[in-house]
């Protein structure tokens, strides 16, 4: 399932223009190409060394994103070009619209790794690559041997959300007595340029030894790494720089914003700091009528000691009379709301949690015990061997297997039939189901999969764990699925032997890398549905938790805590279209955008009431997802899921932020989330306001107003044309935080 990433270093992109000549008569008859270019296709030569031999060289048109290459993208293309001597024509066919990058490589001593001595190229060359776009030929270029593998560093360094990286100078720091010499002669400085979110560098002939990365863009030019600037260091968790030898490629970067996010004219947060004797006054000077103040008492910090931050407002010079319509409801009147269309969806989302939570258990039973997963057995053949349940071949309609279904009453074991097999899964059907899920269904389910379940996981998440050596994922379509009030779940235990799990946890393990879906007619939703929206998005939900577990396992880490599991795996469906787009989320949103005060984010132990375990999805998808914005999708989220961290600790880390500095963010987001009132608030993928979600519950900000802010509460109030005073008083231990706004205008 793994690929290996062919080391290149675009720099600036080259644009050719193609301009009219002067003086052409544009009624000139045009001469008819007798062999005119096949739409999707790239041709041309690709030329070896004098001496080498091309046969065996791999071409690849990678597919561009943001300038970059993606080799991880489906409309990526190989082909391996055969014939005899040193250069050999190719053709990449079927390709994509949009911008490759073409390149080729030899794997002269086959071990699967581009090194010395082998052969590797970029058409345009490695600092500047030339950007094409298909139908194009004659694309003939030649390649070079590999200079010795230990004297390169290589990788991406990637801005904050909004942010580009040009001008931002990266060092290769040599450690000498242990410590980063940057006077040392050995140590480098390259400049990444080209605009965008991301950008390639590359470090050639570097001194054997040991060095650490970093990356500085001066934002603010006085040459100075402080407050507002963009730094970074490459980590293998946290954010404490790792020292790396040459060879070294993939080396990701990320930039973070020096100091925390600076916050915009408008925007107030009050920190422990600005309280004495647990007061903090805020004060608003010239508070005209036309303005509104929002306050946001909020417990940031999610501390387990503290269920909740005790408040009282005092306020001074402002005015709540006139302005909540009259349906917005408000923290102390609204109940919470459970629509009866949407109940039967939310308990199977409340039986999910409660089964991954149960597998996570049983995970961490094992290994206290000492009992290894089965990917810790060793080579291929001997996991393989160590798999008993379901080993293949897996021959479509001859292939049956058993496997052990249910979750919170008894295990029952089903018998089903393989009746399908694609690029990365073979799908069971259990035999009593088979008539449910017709060949054309089937195969719809199996597009949705592989154009966009497995893509989004592959590309945020990484890699399947692959623990029983198949290189595929096993399907299992079950009506007991359904009877258990699941719509699909994976058993985390599965990544154990069946011996293993029934001695120490009391449960059967199916011994695989398998989900669990529930057949048509157990699901409780039409057939349309089902296929159209529901099924798929299950299954990219699923997968991530499978490629978790497993990832998780197989470095030896502990799971990551549910309240943002969970949320992780519905901003997995966000990423591949199947989220708020399909209206997926906003219903497990709605009761705690209704009373954001009564509701917690981190829950140090499972949920007890059933609001709260359904505020795991949406809400806290809310909130990961403003995290995941402001440092960039595609440099957060799969190294937040390799931890090596859980619950807030991973969150600091991989951010650089403190978590109450997120939660206080992430309170003003919700409140200008696409209000037009104060910039740098807005989701990227979705509109709080577009009429699909609740709406916040906010108060009149009163004087003498108090309560308890689980998470956070709002309070609105408008200017009386003078100075405004708000006073925030805490009475508990909680740490106090709060917001307040200001804007010059009427939130729609």
């Amino acid at each position: 399932m793994r690929q290996r990433a062919v080391r290149w270093v675009p720099g600036v992109l080259v644009v050719l223009t193609l301009a009219a000549c002067p003086g052409k008569d544009d009624d000139e008859p045009k001469p008819v190409d007798p062999n005119p270019l096949a739409p999707g296709t790239l041709s041309g030569a690709v030329t070896v060394p004098n001496g080498g031999a091309v046969a065996g060289t791999k071409v690849t048109a990678c597919f561009t994103v943001d300038s970059q290459c993606d080799l991880e993208s489906p409309n990526t293309r190989s082909v391996v070009v055969q014939g005899e001597g040193a250069s050999a024509e190719f053709l990449v066919e079927g390709l994509a619209t949009g911008a490759y990058v073409l390149m080729a490589s030899k794997d002269n001593n086959a071990n699967g790794v581009v090194d010395t001595d082998d052969y590797d190229g970029i058409y345009g060359g490695r600092q500047s690559p030339l950007y094409l776009r298909p139908p194009m030929r004659g694309i003939n270029f030649t390649l070079s041997v590999v200079l010795t593998a230990s004297n390169f560093i290589s990788g991406k360094v990637s801005a904050p959300a909004g942010g580009d990286v040009d001008g931002t100078q990266v060092t290769a720091c040599f450690v000498s007595n242990g410590q980063c010499a940057p006077g040392h002669a050995s140590t480098r400085q390259v400049v990444v340029r080209g605009t965008g979110a991301s950008g390639m560098f590359s470090f050639e002939g570097l001194t054997p030894g040991q060095y650490l990365l970093s990356a500085f863009k001066d934002l603010n030019g006085n040459t100075q790494a402080d407050t507002g600037d963009y730094e970074g260091v490459y980590s293998t968790g946290g954010l404490e720089a790792a020292v790396v030898a040459p060879p070294l490629e993939n080396a990701n970067v990320p930039l973070r914003l020096k100091g925390g996010r600076p916050q915009p004219p408008g925007v107030v947060f009050v920190r422990p700091a600005d309280f004495v004797d647990g007061s903090a006054t805020v004060t608003l000077q010239g508070l005209s009528i036309a303005e509104r103040v929002v306050v946001i008492p909020v417990h940031a910090s999610q501390y387990p000691s503290a269920d909740g931050l005790d408040f009282t407002l005092s306020t001074t010079g402002v005015s709540a009379q006139g302005l909540l319509p009259p349906d917005a409801p408000s923290p102390r009147e609204a109940e919470l709301v459970q629509a009866s269309a949407r109940e039967e969806a939310l308990a199977r989302r409340e039986a999910h949690l409660r089964h991954l939570e149960q597998g996570q258990q049983g995970v961490e039973t094992l290994r206290r015990a000492g009992v290894q997963p089965l990917m810790a057995k060793g080579t291929a053949q001997a996991v393989q061997a160590a798999f008993r349940n379901c080993p293949g071949p897996y021959t479509v309609d001859v292939k049956v297997c058993d496997f052990w279904v249910g979750v919170d009453s008894q295990q029952e074991r089903i018998t089903a039939t393989v009746k399908s097999v694609s690029e990365h899964a073979y799908w069971f059907v259990q035999n009593e189901d088979v008539a449910e899920l017709g060949p054309g269904e089937l195969q719809g389910l199996m597009a949705d999969f592989e154009s966009k379940v497995m893509p989004t996981d592959l590309r945020y998440f990484g890699e399947v764990a692959d623990l029983d050596a198949n290189e595929k994922i096993i399907i299992v379509f079950s009506r007991r699925v359904g009877q258990d009030n699941l719509y699909g779940y994976v058993h985390p235990v599965d990544f154990f032997s069946d011996s293993d799990t029934v001695r120490w946890w009391g449960k059967r393990s199916n011994e695989g890398d398998i989900f669990y879906a529930a057949s048509p007619g157990s699901s409780g939703v039409p057939r349309a549905e089902y296929f159209g929206k529901l099924m798929p998005s299950v299954m990219v939900h699923e997968l991530k938790h499978l490629i978790a577990v497993g990832r998780r396992l197989a470095s030896s880490t502990s799971s990551e805590e549910p309240w943002i599991e969970e949320a992780s795996a519905m901003a997995a469906q966000q990423l591949a279209g199947l989220g708020t787009e399909v209206q997926l989320v906003q219903p497990y949103a709605s009761n705690c955008l209704a009373t954001p005060h009564a509701f917690r984010v981190v829950y140090p132990e499972q949920p007890s009431q059933y609001g709260e375990r359904i505020c795991t999805y949406g809400y806290n998808f809310l909130f990961v997802w403003r995290v995941a914005q402001l440092m960039g999708h595609d440099n957060f989220w799969r190294n937040w899921m390799e931890g090596p961290s859980t619950g807030i600790a991973n969150i600091e880390a991989h951010t650089g932020m403190p978590f109450a500095e997120l939660m206080m963010d992430w309170a003003a987001a919700l409140r200008l989330d696409h209000a037009n009132a104060i910039a740098g608030y807005d989701y990227d993928t979705f509109n709080l306001r577009d009429g699909t979600w609740q709406v916040l519950g906010t108060g009149s900000l009163e004087s003498g107003v108090s309560g308890t802010a689980r998470s956070m509460a709002y309070f609105t109030g408008r200017g009386l044309g003078g100075d405004a005073r708000i006073t925030l008083r805490v009475t508990n231990g909680a740490p106090p935080h709060a917001v307040v706004l200001r804007f010059p205008a009427v939130l729609p």
